[in-house]
């Protein structure tokens, strides 16, 4: 199971995507999802903390990879 919580960045319009469990199988899809409705609503996400991810699958690896860019 993924946890993800989003959170705004106090006095700025930055924010944080924090993570908590296994970042793996339809968890990703559903990390892609989330940043895709970021997106639209025109939310930067300039930060995802990692600290309580357990686990990265390969496919998790790929999306993070590609998020960075």
């Amino acid at each position: 199971m993924l946890k993800i919580t989003g959170q705004q960045r106090t006095g700025s319009d930055s924010f944080i995507l924090i993570l908590e469990g296994r970042f793996a199988g339809p968890w990703v899809k559903t990390l892609t999802a989330y940043r895709r409705e970021m997106s639209e609503n025109q939310q930067p996400c300039t930060m995802i903390d990692l600290t309580g991810v357990t686990f990265i699958d390969a496919e998790g690896k790929v999306l993070l990879a590609q998020l960075s860019q």
